[in-house]
């Protein structure tokens, strides 16, 4: 047993001792119970952290090695630290102090600059996630410059290192610099022959909230014959951010079959239910394991994200019950009006439709408003915003039938009355998001 975990085995036993001795010597038999039943929770939750820990960072690192290996090429230090996961589960970060140790020794070996560069710009990326740390307060921190650094000198000594520009590429996403990020991969596609560089110019498409393009780039990796549990991991992520949350769930399953449990999985998953306003007993065990897996993994720096995440779920149920209600408030306009404004069974699409429209992303924002379109057929403001990205994507006539849908509703909205004279003359539609009466001010009266 490791040395650092014997004072919390000590701290167990002495309070499930001491509830014991409680009981034993009649002192108190309430206090003796708690001590005992907190003793075994605390001794329970040990086990279960580590156990989903050290199972999610083996699926991690085995899931980096396969963008950090170069088609063909094997790396001593890669295979030392595969072993080690498997006989010691040693942590990525244990990995790394291995690897600036041996980087101490041998500054000038190539293949230790190459592996402990891209651990770092790895973990980094990955701690940004878990902690929802700006990227300028990324961009200031030591280990961030020191990677930076490293994999710049290694550049100057082996310039066509695709793991090298590969690090540099994600360390430039860590800083929020997406534009350099991708120019440092398709440099790195140049020397190298497989198609994962794709996958990480997907990361940075999607972290600049293009998600189309992100698509586009892992759909190239599928044509090209690929397959992993990698790949449906990733392909699924998109989708879902993409808005294709059904299709999503589906590659996201497929690679939980085959790895288990895993932190994005969890998480992607969980995002898609939101959207579809529908709730799954199973996704409980996801949120769990997600809370305990980024608590152990970053301590209290994963509060906002374990919050966000416990929060969605929340938020999944409510929606799910929204979602019923409106079976039949939809049945009667004032109803309808009020539970839509209250609380609308698809605001969670409706926000990101939103929020891609305003980025010009109207293929994304078209498929989340779809979403809100199977929901709440019959809301003015989701047939306002299916017609607007209709009508932005040239699919003319899609665009005036949806308008007439809302017209049979609303005959007078002067919304859609004028987006129709609008897309039939070839002009400019008017860009609105939502179909509240203060909009009707910026019409033509």
């Amino acid at each position: 047993m490791a040395k650092k975990n014997l004072p919390i085995i000590i701290i167990i036993l002495l309070t499930i001792l001491g509830g014991l001795g409680s009981i034993i010597a009649k002192v108190n038999l309430t206090v003796g119970i708690i001590l005992i039943v907190t003793g075994i929770f605390v001794a329970v939750y040990r086990i279960i952290a580590s156990e989903i820990v050290n199972s999610a960072l083996n699926k991690q690192l085995e899931a980096q090695n396969i963008l950090l290996a170069s088609k063909g090429v094997g790396n001593v230090y890669q295979e030392i630290f595969e072993s080690e996961m498997k006989r010691k589960k040693r942590s990525p970060s244990g990995a790394i102090k291995l690897l600036i140790k041996a980087y101490k020794l041998e500054p000038d070996k190539i293949e230790v600059i190459e592996e402990l560069s891209s651990h770092l710009a790895l973990q980094l990326s990955f701690s940004q996630w878990v902690t929802d740390c700006e990227p300028s307060r990324m961009e200031a921190r030591a280990d961030w410059r020191f990677a930076k650094d490293i994999a710049e000198e290694g550049l100057k000594k082996k310039p066509n290192s695709h793991l090298l520009m590969d690090a540099l590429g994600i360390l430039n996403d860590v800083k929020g610099d997406h534009e350099l990020a991708r120019e440092w991969f398709l440099k790195s596609s140049k020397v190298r022959s497989d198609p994962y560089w794709r996958l990480l110019m997907s990361t940075s498409w999607g972290l600049s909230g293009r998600d189309d393009k992100a698509l586009e780039e892992e759909e190239q990796v599928i044509n090209q014959g690929e397959r992993s549990w990698f790949l449906n991991l990733h392909f699924g992520n998109t989708l879902v951010h993409c808005g294709k949350c059904d299709e999503g769930i589906k590659y996201l399953n497929l690679a939980k079959k085959i790895r288990g449990m895993h932190p994005t999985i969890s998480f992607d998953k969980l995002f898609a239910l939101l959207n579809l306003s529908r709730f799954n007993i199973s996704i409980t065990l996801d949120v769990i394991y997600l809370s305990i897996f980024l608590t152990y993994v970053e301590s209290w720096r994963s509060i906002p994200r374990v919050v966000r995440i416990n929060l969605m779920y929340f938020f999944s149920i409510i929606n799910s019950i929204s979602r019923n209600l409106w079976r039949i408030t939809s049945k009667v306009r004032i109803l309808r009006n009020t539970h839509f404004n209250i609380y609308s069974p698809c605001g969670f699409a409706f926000s990101n439709g939103e929020n891609m429209s305003k980025k010009e992303n109207y293929k994304s924002a078209l498929n989340y408003y779809t979403i809100c379109y199977s929901i709440c057929p019959k809301s003015i403001g989701v047939l306002i915003n299916l017609s607007f990205c209709y009508g932005m994507l040239g699919e003319k006539e899609k665009s005036i039938k949806t308008i007439d849908e809302g017209l049979a509703i609303e005959p007078q909205n002067r919304i859609l009355l004028w987006n129709k004279e609008q897309i039939k003359s070839g002009l400019k539609l008017n860009p609105r998001f939502d179909a509240s009466p203060k909009d009707f001010r910026e019409m033509p009266k």
